[in-house]
């Protein structure tokens, strides 16, 4: 089975990316013949081609983690995940407030961290609509916790677990994946992802051990 799934994996992101080049060409070489209408069609082919493959991209999280992984500093994985998430929602209400030594702090797998906090942020901008999401980074005596808080409605404990789960949501278009991915990273890095309410919001936090300097050059 995962064998066949990575193979649906690879041939979906392949007719994507082929659709997307052979689109670009026919936008080029039709452009004289055709009407303004009918050329809004090809960038709309594209991001559908684009979209597709971030759905492969995610699909493959959720199966096999990323494909490059190795020790970080928090601080490289958090400005990693803030890049990837601009990209998505560039008109978010982004904060970070981050411990300085929490920052410096070395964890094993920074992709791993990085693609969580992405998937935790992008799930709380979504509930926040047009509200503030606040990304929290402190640390303790051999670990790090990263907190992303939402201004939603929030959710109780049912609804959390039930998230935990690949392909449950309650979003129209949506997979219902990201917190699914979240939670296998975190738990790959031997880390715990717990979630509470709050006053206006929900919080969802990673807490994962970290490493010294001497051990992670080794790895």
């Amino acid at each position: 089975m995962r064998r066949m799934t990575r193979l649906l994996r690879h041939y979906l992101r392949n007719f994507a990316s082929a659709v997307k080049a052979a689109t670009t060409v026919l936008s080029e070489q039709l452009a004289p013949k055709c009407t303004p209408g009918e050329m809004e069609y090809f960038p709309l082919i594209s991001a559908e081609c684009d979209a597709l493959v971030r759905v492969t991209e995610r699909l493959t999280l959720l199966a096999e983690g990323p494909a490059k992984d190795g020790p970080s500093s928090v601080g490289t994985a958090l400005e990693q995940a803030v890049v990837n998430i601009g990209r998505s929602y560039p008109t978010a209400r982004l904060r970070v407030d981050a411990d300085p030594k929490a920052v410096s702090a070395v964890v094993q797998k920074g992709a791993s961290l990085a693609a969580a906090v992405v998937e935790i942020a992008v799930n709380a901008i979504e509930a926040a609509s047009a509200g503030e999401t606040v990304i929290r980074v402190s640390c303790a005596s051999g670990s790090v916790d990263i907190s992303v808080r939402d201004s939603g409605k929030g959710m109780n404990q049912e609804t959390w677990t039930g998230m935990l789960r690949p392909f449950e949501t309650s979003k129209l278009n949506r997979l219902g994946i990201g917190l699914s991915i979240a939670g296998k990273l975190v738990s790959g890095m031997d880390g715990k992802l717990c979630a509470a309410g709050c006053e206006g919001g929900f919080v969802v936090t990673i807490g994962v051990p970290t490493v010294g300097q001497e051990q992670a050059a080794q790895s």
